[in-house]
């Protein structure tokens, strides 16, 4: 990685678009968890590797690049204002109030195909319970319980203490297994909400989609405004929030690099 960086730092454009290529995954992922929905993700995404194309000469090689990385993507998540203005808020209450209505049995026989869709709804879920988070709390869960970095190391994205860091990861991990204890059938047996009985509301709300789930192609989601989702399981939040990263993305990047 780090002779890529040199190379692009060099003006090697082929190195820098191999570069891009390489770390853009990490931060739409990133983006997609902490904005709960694929436009917003696509447009943070695409002004991030814009920041970190025109401030790679700055990076000193005193960390990982990916760590670097993540530090002007934690950065922008959390300090660009103007993304966040006309965001809808979603409440731990308005998500429990849904997840009890709707529910009915999936009617399909092939067993492959409910599996699928069972895993599909579950990855909607892990991104609508983290909105329900506030945007410190949800950025400090996705590092220290997905991602797994330590307290020192997301302390320092974060520019916090690491004692800090702990606390509100604690209360985070708290919130969502509080709520995931009440309402999630894979968490508590006697929970209304399962993946199963969740896919025929969550097809006729567009949060997944069959068709395109089956030929392999990442559905599409518009989260807060369908107000879907759930699950307390590291292994399930840990999944990628999103099966492919649209390539929208990087024709936009490649152009910039071009220039």
């Amino acid at each position: 990685m780090d002779t890529l960086v040199r190379q692009s730092i060099a003006g090697d454009k082929e190195a820098l678009n191999e570069l891009v290529t390489i770390i853009q995954k990490d931060i739409y992922h990133l983006s997609l968890r902490m904005q709960g929905n694929l436009d917003d993700a696509m447009d943070a995404t695409q002004e991030i590797l814009i920041k970190i194309i025109t401030r790679l000469s700055t990076f000193k090689f005193n960390c990982s690049f990916t760590t670097w990385c993540y530090r002007v993507t934690v950065n922008y998540l959390l300090n660009e204002k103007k993304r966040r203005s006309n965001r809808t808020t979603l409440s731990f209450e308005q998500l429990g109030d849904y997840l009890e209505t709707g529910l009915s049995d999936y009617q399909g026989n092939d067993a492959k195909e409910k599996k699928m869709l069972e895993e599909e709804v579950q990855r909607v879920c892990t991104l609508g319970m983290v909105q329900c988070l506030n945007e410190q709390s949800r950025i400090v869960f996705i590092l220290g319980e997905v991602l797994e970095f330590n307290s020192i190391e997301g302390a320092d994205l974060m520019n916090i203490s690491p004692e800090n860091f702990r606390q509100l990861l604690s209360r985070a991990r708290k919130k969502i297994t509080d709520f995931t204890y009440t309402y999630c059938g894979k968490t508590r047996i006697g929970a209304r909400c399962s993946c199963d009985k969740a896919i025929n509301r969550s097809i006729a709300k567009g949060l997944i989609n069959a068709d395109l789930l089956l030929a392999e192609t990442a559905a599409s989601a518009t989260l807060l405004n369908n107000l879907d989702g759930l699950l307390t399981n590291k292994a399930f939040f840990q999944q990628p929030p999103s099966k492919t990263v649209p390539a929208k993305i990087m024709e936009e990047i490649r152009k910039a690099i071009q220039v």
